[in-house]
C-alpha cells in the first residue's frame, strides 16, 4: 500500500504543478493583453503628467532654483561603464532639445540610448542636479485604425506603421497617435484595414520622435481579438 500512496502523492504534486504552470501563462497574456486599455488622449494626458518637457524646463530654468522638478525625456548620450553611468555621463532630449543631466548614482543596466525617462532632481548651479531616475512603465492603448493616414509596411525590415485615433463616442476633441511597429502583423490585419473595419491594440512606449514605439500588438475586428502570427503577406 505504501508505493501506491507515494505514486498518489506524487501524482498530484505533479498536477497541481502544471495547474500552476498554466495559471502563469494566462496571467501573462492578460498581463499583456487583458488588462484596461487608454485612450489615445488619455495616454496624452498621461505622458504630459510624467513631468515637464526638456524645453520647458530650459524655458522656466530661471524660475526653478531649489525647486523639486521632474523632468520626461529620453536619453540621447549615455556614458557608462558596466551598468553604473560615469557623473556627467547623462544627457536627455525631448526631440527638440537636449539637457544635460549631473548623476552620479547607480544606473539600470536597462537604460540605454533612446530610453524613456522621468528624471528628478533640483537645478544647482545652471545645470540639474538629479537624485532619481525612472523608466516609466509601459502602456497599454487601444483606438480604430485613423483612414485619413496611410498604414505603410517594410518589407525588408518587416516595419509596419499605422495611425489610431480615439473612438466616435469620445468626449471633446479626438486626438490621434502614430505607430511604429517591427515583426509579424495579425494576418487579416491588411485585409482589414482595406475593408475599414479594424482596431487596434498596442502596448509599449512613446519615442522622442512622437511616435508610439509598440512591442505588441493585436487586432480587433468585427468583435474578434486576433494576436500576431506571422509575417503578414503583401502584394
Amino acid at each position: 500500500m505504501k508505493p501506491r500512496r507515494k505514486s498518489r502523492r506524487i501524482f498530484l504534486v505533479g498536477g497541481v504543478l502544471i495547474v500552476v504552470a498554466f495559471g502563469s501563462l494566462l496571467f501573462s497574456a492578460f498581463g499583456k493583453f487583458g488588462s484596461y486599455s487608454l485612450t489615445v488622449t488619455q495616454f496624452k494626458d498621461m505622458q504630459a503628467s510624467l513631468g515637464m518637457s526638456v524645453s520647458d524646463f530650459k524655458q522656466a530654468l530661471a524660475n526653478t532654483d531649489q525647486q523639486e522638478i521632474k523632468v520626461h525625456g529620453w536619453v540621447a548620450k549615455l556614458d557608462t561603464s558596466g551598468p553604473y553611468a560615469k557623473p556627467s555621463g547623462f544627457t536627455v532630449t525631448d526631440g527638440k532639445t537636449d539637457l544635460p543631466i549631473v548623476y552620479s548614482g547607480k544606473m539600470s543596466s536597462m537604460i540605454s540610448q533612446g530610453t524613456e525617462v522621468v528624471i528628478q532632481g533640483k537645478k544647482e548651479n545652471g545645470a540639474l542636479s538629479v537624485k532619481q531616475v525612472k523608466i516609466p512603465d509601459a502602456v497599454r492603448i487601444e483606438g480604430p485604425i485613423f483612414k485619413d493616414v496611410d498604414v505603410t509596411y517594410d518589407v525588408a525590415t518587416r516595419t509596419t506603421r499605422f495611425t489610431i485615433t480615439d473612438e466616435k463616442d469620445t468626449a471633446g476633441p479626438k486626438q490621434n497617435l502614430a505607430v511604429v511597429y517591427t515583426g509579424p502583423m495579425p494576418d487579416t490585419f491588411f485585409a482589414d484595414v482595406k475593408r475599414g473595419d479594424v482596431s487596434m491594440v498596442v502596448v509599449g512606449r512613446m519615442g522622442p520622435d512622437g511616435v508610439f514605439a509598440a512591442t505588441e500588438v493585436l487586432s480587433k475586428c468585427a468583435s474578434k481579438y486576433e494576436p500576431a502570427t506571422s509575417t503578414p503577406k503583401v502584394n
